[in-house]
């Protein structure tokens, strides 16, 4: 599974559950290599027969020799992170197949059972949880949960995107025209967009949307791969009505993100 060969990661976990069909790591191990083929109904169904057989997961990690010397305290911290993880890959499923109620509630569950330790990328929960509240247009909800995860982590790129997202759509005037999320970037939407009522009243949510603009080049000057920033500053820029907007767009372009017609055919493209 780390070597991402999950085919191969998939028949050594088939072949494991034959003997134990009841184990709840392995259930959990087998659910993220469907997740990550993008198979979200198997994956869907490992991960509910996991949390089904969850008093078997402590069990399993009582056993576990990495915890031969764990205080109880470790074990249930350990105990409570697998089932945080769990219950993170169930939301993704459910982001990802537009089940938005199933998914808020997966990801609510699992950011009450993750620790608020250092390596547990507690700031992946928070910005999923803001993906979600994006999709449902709550987005005050969405900006508070992008800025936790920044606070979590402040060189997490994806999150000052998402807050520039966040940003706009709160601004006057400005109103979501599509919004569709997609697996190409992790709980990213593949594409949206914003129809603008009043050009000439934009001046009034200026700031706003300059502070939205800041945080997609963080972003960028984070992670100069990543296309999405790319994608989002460009589209802010054209709201602003600054010239260079395509340029963004068609680098976004030939990173692989998906551009709609209308705005490739401003660009003319």
């Amino acid at each position: 599974y780390n070597l991402k060969q999950y085919d191969k990661a998939l028949a050594q976990y088939t072949k494991g559950l034959e003997k134990f069909p009841k184990n709840a790591m392995m259930l959990s191990f087998k659910g993220n290599a469907y997740l990550a083929l993008a198979d979200y109904k198997n994956a869907t169904a490992n991960y509910k027969a996991s949390l089904e057989n969850k008093e078997n997961l402590l069990h399993e990690i009582e056993i576990n020799p990495r915890f031969a010397t764990a205080t109880n305290a470790d074990i249930n911290r350990y105990y409570n992170s697998s089932l945080a993880s769990i219950y993170s890959g169930l939301s993704d499923c459910y982001l990802n197949v537009g089940s938005l109620e199933e998914a808020l509630n997966a990801i609510n569950t699992a950011l009450s059972l993750a620790p608020d330790v250092k390596d547990f990328e507690k700031e992946t929960y928070f910005n999923r949880r803001g993906n979600i509240y994006l999709a449902t247009e709550k987005y005050k909800l969405a900006w508070s949960d992008f800025n936790k995860s920044i606070e979590l982590k402040n060189d997490y790129a994806l999150a000052y995107v998402n807050r520039a997202i966040a940003r706009v759509s709160l601004t006057d005037n400005v109103k979501k025209s599509t919004y569709r999320v997609a697996a190409k970037i992790a709980n990213q939407p593949a594409s949206f967009g914003w129809i603008v009522n009043d050009k000439a009243s934009i001046k009034k949510s200026q700031d706003e949307l300059l502070l939205a603009l800041t945080d997609c080049n963080k972003a960028i000057e984070l992670d100069k791969s990543l296309g999405f920033a790319y994608y989002v500053r460009g589209s802010i820029k054209e709201i602003l009505g600054q010239k260079d907007f395509c340029i963004d767009i068609l680098t976004a372009k030939k990173m692989g993100i998906e551009i709609d017609e209308h705005m490739l055919k401003i660009c003319n493209q």
